[in-house]
C-alpha cells in the first residue's frame, strides 16, 4: 500500500481511496489498470494537481510521460503512467479514440477536470471518476 496516500484518506470516499490505492499499486508493480483515473473537483485548492504530483514522485519521474492535450506522449516509448495535464475535458477530439483504445489496452492514465460533464462520453466509459470537492 502506498503510504503517501494515507494523508488523502479523509478527503476521498472509501471506494475512491481503495481504487486509487489499487491503481498506484498496479503501476508500482507493473500491472495493468482497467480504467483511466479522472480527478474531478471544483476550480481549485482541492488537491487534484498535488495528488497527481505525489503519485508521479512516488512511482518515479522516469516512469511516466506528461502528455499535453494534443496526445504527444503516444509518440514516445511506453512508460507505466501517462499524466494528461490541462483538464481531460479539453483533450483534442481528434485523438479521443486513440486515448480510449490506449486505456482499453491497459495503459495507466491519470488526468483531472473541473468539468466532468464536458468529458467525452467515450472516455467516461473507460474511466473511474474520483471526486475531490473539499477545499484546502
Amino acid at each position: 500500500m502506498p503510504i503517501f496516500l494515507e494523508r488523502w484518506k479523509p478527503y476521498l470516499s472509501v471506494g475512491d481511496y481503495e481504487y486509487l490505492n489499487t491503481f498506484v499499486t498496479n503501476i508500482e508493480n507493473n500491472l495493468p489498470n482497467d480504467n483511466m483515473v479522472i480527478l474531478s473537483g471544483k476550480d481549485g485548492r482541492n488537491g487534484k494537481t498535488t495528488l497527481i504530483n505525489e503519485i508521479v514522485q512516488y512511482i518515479g519521474e522516469s516512469n511516466y510521460h506528461d502528455c499535453n492535450l494534443d496526445g504527444d506522449s503516444f509518440l514516445l516509448p511506453i512508460k507505466p503512467l501517462i499524466v494528461i495535464t490541462g483538464g481531460i475535458d479539453n483533450y483534442n477530439k481528434k485523438y479521443m479514440q486513440l486515448l480510449k483504445h490506449t486505456v482499453t489496452f491497459k495503459q495507466s492514465i491519470i488526468s483531472d477536470t473541473i468539468h466532468v460533464d464536458r468529458v467525452a462520453p467515450t472516455l467516461l466509459d473507460v474511466s473511474k471518476i474520483i471526486d475531490m470537492f473539499h477545499q484546502f
